[in-house]
């Protein structure tokens, strides 16, 4: 009898201490037309930003931080993000070479796992790689490359990362374009399809699992489902940039003239929208940039509420652009500062978005009758307060009389910090002491067990 009640009561710990906590990392399949986990088969919905490293500062060799990229996807991580893309420069290539660049990425995944986050590596260039036609704005020295080059990112890529679960996809071109200005598109899908499907090939010699996105042409808008590409290859998608000019094209608004661009592949395969936003009327104008306004979308409703009513609806993942060091006058800039990362109204708008989705963890922090709040949060909370915050995200708690405290947050877990004295760290006081429900489920245990050899004790005497 007591034996069984050890049982018993183990089976409760183990229950109290894993029943809430996030599978990490969890590879990622096809199954139809949507993505899902590859443990259980459920839909695997992905919210994320993109990390947007400038071609200017490449061109200048001024390159992201490993520090810089840690609090960056710490910050993404707080918005409920559970992913971001990582945009690789083919100039950036030439310049480490593609190991040296690889290695770096490397980094960045590793940051982006500590935050349970996955990651999407994008070859970022807007190109038509079969006749190497690469777009004339944006810097041309840094998006072209030659298709050499190319090969060797995507097989230093694949060797580097098969197995690796936090690297969910590769993306095989930001943006495929068109063979020439007002190419025929029947003829630019049959090229981009014989193009992208060699570059499978090649992958799978190294990676035999990763999820491949196929990037629609003519800027990632128009796909062939007549001619589906990589049919024969189980994990395969497409990824589409639906940015405001992506509604036009039809005399219906922009909701259905999109449907018309996408529904047919998307009903044989998974789409991903890895890239969209929207800049102001002003930076419309002062960049010569009409087709990315939010009134370049003929409606219904206004483009922000539209798009992502319509991702939503059909479960695709979906990334905003973009992330960036540093603060630029730019709508589409999400952080105004490159430390603190305060958002700005665009990021705020798309934070709202992704965050009721995230998992979270119950945090408690007892601060001896101080007021306290989080690093980058002007909201004040009382000592004893309990907040919903982003499970695998780290926060700074700063209690108003000056004690800190850094948590990362686990799971439907309850945290108690317990903040005392005046400095960092806690201060005179004792410091900060984190307490989880884990401590509760062992808790458990040892009272289990010391009851259960009470009454076996007591049975024998």
């Amino acid at each position: 009898m007591f034996r069984k009640l050890i049982l018993s009561v183990i089976v409760v710990f183990l229950f109290v201490t894993t029943a809430f906590a996030e599978v990490y990392p969890r590879d990622v399949n096809v199954q139809g037309n949507k993505f899902v986990w590859g443990d259980d088969g459920q839909v695997a919905m992905f919210r994320g930003f993109n990390m947007d490293e400038t071609r200017e500062d490449v061109v200048a060799r001024k390159y992201w931080s490993q520090d810089w990229v840690g609090k960056a996807l710490n910050a993404m991580r707080t918005c409920g993000a559970n992913i971001v893309r990582v945009n690789v420069i083919p100039l950036k290539i030439r310049q480490l070479g593609a190991d040296s660049y690889v290695n770096e990425i490397a980094g960045y995944v590793a940051e982006a796992e500590k935050r349970h986050m996955y990651v999407m590596i994008s070859f970022h260039s807007e190109a038509f790689m079969p006749t190497l036609n690469f777009a004339q704005n944006w810097y041309p020295e840094a998006i072209s490359c030659t298709k050499e080059e190319y090969w060797q990112f995507w097989e230093a890529v694949s060797k580097k990362f098969a197995g690796n679960k936090t690297v969910a996809f590769y993306e095989l071109m930001n943006e495929a374009t068109e063979s020439a200005a007002g190419s025929d598109v029947g003829s630019d899908w049959a090229l981009w399809k014989d193009f992208s499907e060699d570059a499978i090939r090649r992958i799978r010699v190294n990676d035999l699992a990763k999820v491949i996105l196929v990037s629609g042409i003519k800027w990632a808008v128009y796909f062939d489902a007549t001619r589906p590409i990589g049919a024969k290859d189980t994990n395969i998608g497409y990824n589409a940039h639906p940015y405001p000019n992506s509604g036009q094209g039809g005399s219906n608004d922009g909701i259905t003239n999109l449907r018309s661009k996408q529904d047919a592949i998307r009903n044989i395969a998974p789409m991903f929208a890895s890239e969209f936003g929207y800049w102001s009327e002003e930076e419309g104008q002062k960049f010569n940039a009409p087709t990315l306004v939010e009134s370049a979308w003929p409606g219904p409703g206004r483009y922000r509420e539209d798009i992502i009513t319509y991702l939503e609806a059909r479960t695709i993942p979906w990334m905003t652009w973009g992330w960036r060091e540093g603060y630029a006058d730019l709508t589409w800039v999400m952080n105004k500062d490159s430390n603190e990362f305060q958002l700005a109204e665009y990021g705020q708008y798309w934070k709202s978005k992704m965050l009721p989705f995230a998992p979270k963890g119950h945090v408690t922090v007892n601060a001896n009758g101080d007021t306290w709040r989080l690093k980058g949060d002007t909201t004040i909370h009382q000592s004893g307060e309990t907040v919903d915050l982003v499970e695998g995200a780290t926060y700074t708690i700063i209690c108003t009389k000056g004690a800190t405290k850094d948590v990362q947050v686990s799971e439907g877990q309850v945290i108690s910090v317990d903040v005392s004295g005046g400095g960092p760290g806690g201060g005179g006081g004792g410091g900060c002491n984190v307490a989880c429900s884990s401590w509760w489920g062992l808790s458990v245990l040892l009272v289990g067990l010391f009851l259960g050899y009470r009454r076996h004790a007591g049975g024998r005497s």
